[in-house]
């Protein structure tokens, strides 16, 4: 666990400096709905494969079997209990099978606040900080997937570059906070060659999106081909009203962290109690 808080803690920074730093922006600008598609599709179908593969083949037998099984064998392990099945069981099957000395409900506390470093001092491993960085990599990727699901979804507007860049940056300073605070997730990869093609939307983003590229982009046939004149309203934050709506950040955020759709964020006003040295983060790519 210490050693899975520090690789987290490295990795968190990899999503944060290419996403406040806008650098992500930049890559956002040069996709199109038709690298999206097959980046969208396999982030949902990467999922789809984890979510009881074989209960999906017949919902309607297998939802109840699940919930069936669970109520059951409650039920049967308290038979089981009561009709002395394990009073000449050793100590290790009595604590792991009787219902009336497992423990697990009565032994957990009410309430548990967590609290930072609660497994010790956070340990640093180049190798596995080099492996969780090439998966927060992975994760960057298909959380823009996700991103743009997300704003279809919610029947948003499209998400300016900006906007997903943005949201990339908060993820990494989400990770940040699991390190911290010594989140149970986490990778024990150990090949940062496997980890990335691995993820069938990753795969599938990075190749659709350099495919993309090599198409004509000037052209006009070609642009709509791509579908890019349904997002040229919303590649810059301002060009639609909704863009304040769907997208402005609470509590005044939008304040400290100013959007710019050429550029970099302006941290200017949130660095200024800081003094100088931290100005540099304000200036323009």
């Amino acid at each position: 666990m210490r050693g899975i808080q520090g690789s987290l803690i490295v990795a968190s920074t990899l999503q944060i400096v290419v996403g406040f730093s806008g650098l992500w922006r930049n890559v956002a600008r040069f996709l199109s709905p038709l690298s999206a598609v097959p980046l969208v599709a396999l982030s949902g179908f990467g999922l789809y494969e984890f979510g009881f593969p074989l209960l999906t083949k017949c919902v309607e037998i297998g939802l109840p079997q699940i919930i069936f099984l669970v109520i059951f064998s409650q039920i049967y392990a308290h038979l089981l209990t009561v009709g002395g099945a394990y009073e000449n069981s050793g100590p290790k099957t009595q604590i792991s099978c009787r219902t009336d000395r497992a423990g697990i409900v009565g032994a957990a506390p009410w309430i548990r606040v967590p609290y930072p470093f609660q497994w010790g001092a956070a340990t640093f491993d180049a190798g596995e900080a080099f492996a969780m960085m090439a998966a927060s990599f992975v994760s960057l990727v298909e959380s823009t997937g996700a991103f743009i699901a997300v704003s279809r979804y919610a029947s948003a507007t499209p998400l300016p570059p900006s906007i997903l860049s943005r949201g990339v940056g908060w993820q990494g300073i989400g990770i940040l906070f699991s390190g911290i605070f010594g989140t149970g997730s986490g990778s024990s990869f150990n090949n940062m060659i496997n980890v990335p093609f691995s993820s069938e939307a990753f795969v599938a983003g990075i190749l659709a999106f350099f495919l993309d590229l090599t198409l004509h982009r000037k052209d006009n046939a070609t642009r709509k081909d791509r579908g890019m004149n349904w997002w040229d309203k919303f590649r810059s934050y301002k060009t639609d009203t909704r863009s304040e709506e769907f997208y402005s950040l609470p509590f005044n955020l939008n304040k400290f962290f100013h959007l710019r759709d050429v550029g970099t964020y302006n941290f200017g006003v949130a660095c200024s109690a800081f003094g100088p040295s931290c100005l540099i983060a304000g200036t323009t790519l």
